[in-house]
């Protein structure tokens, strides 16, 4: 599993590296299949699990209001594949619901699937991919360093730059870049000091919005758990302070998305006037927003040729809006259960790990940072998605205390429990001094 689980961050760091592209056609579709592949033979264990009768999950109140409100969500973009007029095949429309469902099928599905492992052996695990993003991390401020001294080519034109000249490393979008940082986080919440400053630093070199964002919103969440509690008095205006400075910050990028020449400006009116067509279910899947939309030839793009000219004259159309794609295809309807899934899962993910405050502090970062992304890009519709999920059910599991390790009480070398200990040591001392 050492080898599977490094496989997996190799995946998640080359997988879109530009010249593998270029010079193999390696990425796209073909860095979706490991992930997926990996997913399936889980979830076909958690099966023979259950026909053999063994333990399973049990879940909490929050989870099970989270899964009726994804539940919900499902079956608005289900209704509406039925009633609206944008007919899709079927195969594609299950490829968007699957799409959608792969976090919370990996990181859940790995929980069931590993659960008996012994806790040594997750860590055993993930020493290799550990060392591994050691040396990323690292790699990485170098290269941004020799990119910025010598340009070697690689520094990105990108209109929305903010204090350094952006570099994308060796992907093909600097966003990706964040994405992974943002992931090693995760892996090396528990390493030193420098590679949590290095990480940092790579937010704010990386002259990305998203880049700033995870920064700021990890700044505000160590303030917020160094008190040991989530206090509301302090949470809430340490959010209402990152609206603040995020909008200050996405200010240029918000000017750029609303030119008439913009993509993602455009998904967003088509989807919202499918969402008004279609009130309150929306179009179905598979029609706008997603890249099986585009790949399958979604009728909207003919319904609304006037809005998508420029298409013919781009390599492809982004699908990665996330607001577009699930209010264009679920409606109001959808995307009001769609926000109340994203609120409880971070609620019932973060309380998960609620024995380690310094790991359960990256994760809730982690989690509203993806959850902010959601304007922007859908990050838990990728195979990003379902490699953090994987990696985030291991972590669980390796800092999981046994509710039976924390209920018995400690014992000593004679069998006498460390309370019976006390007390007849206590008692000793009574008669000594009488």
């Amino acid at each position: 599993m050492r080898f599977v689980f490094l496989g997996l961050m190799l995946v998640l760091v080359f997988g879109k590296v530009r010249y593998l592209q270029d010079a193999l056609g390696f990425g796209g579709e073909v860095v979706n299949i490991p992930p997926k592949i990996i997913l399936i033979v889980i979830l076909f264990g958690i099966f023979l699990r259950a026909i053999h009768g063994k333990r399973l999950i049990n879940f909490s109140l929050t989870e099970k209001l989270m899964f009726v409100a994804f539940g919900l969500f499902i079956a608005c973009g289900s209704l509406s594949s039925v009633f609206s007029d944008e007919h899709m095949k079927l195969y594609p429309q299950i490829m968007d619901v699957v799409n959608y469902s792969s976090f919370i099928l990996g990181f859940y599905g790995t929980i069931c699937y590993f659960q008996d492992t012994p806790k040594e052996r997750l860590k055993e695990w993930l020493e290799p991919t550990i060392f591994f993003v050691k040396g990323l991390t690292v790699a990485t401020l170098l290269f941004w360093f020799l990119e910025q001294a010598f340009g070697l080519g690689m520094t990105s034109h990108d209109a929305a730059h903010r204090l350094f000249p952006p570099y994308e490393f060796i992907y093909y979008h600097g966003t990706y870049l964040i994405t992974v940082v943002a992931f090693s986080f995760l892996l090396l919440y528990k390493e030193r000091n420098l590679y949590t400053f290095i990480l940092c630093a790579l937010c704010l070199l990386s002259a990305r919005d998203r880049g700033y964002m995870f920064l700021l919103l990890f700044i505000a969440f160590a303030i917020v758990y160094r008190s040991n509690t989530l206090n509301i008095k302090l949470f809430i205006p340490l959010l209402f302070l990152i609206g603040i400075i995020a909008g200050a910050i996405s200010y240029q990028k918000i000017l750029y998305y609303t030119d008439d020449d913009s993509i993602r400006a455009t998904f967003y009116v088509v989807a919202t006037m499918l969402a008004l067509k279609y009130n309150p279910l929306g179009a179905g899947w598979c029609t706008i927003g997603t890249w099986n939309a585009y790949r399958y030839n979604s009728p909207v793009f003919s319904d609304y040729y006037y809005y998508f000219l420029w298409a013919d004259e781009r390599d492809s159309v982004y699908g990665d809006s996330g607001f577009s794609s699930i209010i264009g295809q679920t409606g109001f309807a959808g995307t009001i259960c769609y926000l109340l899934f994203m609120i409880l899962l971070f609620f019932a993910i973060s309380q998960k790990f609620t024995g380690n405050k310094k790991l359960r502090m990256v994760v809730s970062c982690w989690l509203i940072f993806n959850i902010v992304s959601f304007f922007i890009s859908d990050s838990m519709v990728s195979n990003f998605s379902i490699i953090s999920s994987f990696f985030m059910g291991i972590l669980y599991l390796s800092q999981k205390e046994d509710p039976d390790e924390l209920k018995a009480p400690a014992q000593g070398d004679d069998g006498k429990t460390v309370p019976e200990l006390e007390n007849m040591a206590e008692g000793e001392s009574a008669s000594d001094e009488n």
